[in-house]
């Protein structure tokens, strides 16, 4: 549980699995990452997920005035 709210409470495997997690998703969206005609907005959230909720997925955080939904 310490590990879900503080990353540097996480043991070498808890880090590994973060890390295996990380490298999926980063090879998932390199496809299209590099075209100059698409954008990516990838938002890091440790402890859970903004898209969960219409008022986090909706109001943060923005980029220049855009949230994550435009």
């Amino acid at each position: 549980r310490a590990c879900k709210f503080n990353r540097s409470a996480c043991n070498a495997s808890q880090i590994n699995f973060l890390q295996d997690f990380r490298e999926q998703m980063v090879a998932s969206v390199r496809g299209f990452s590099g075209s100059k005609s698409n954008g990516l907005f990838i938002n890091s959230c440790f402890a859970h997920c903004q898209s969960e909720l219409p008022a986090t997925w909706n109001g943060t955080p923005t980029i220049q005035n855009k949230t994550e939904d435009r």
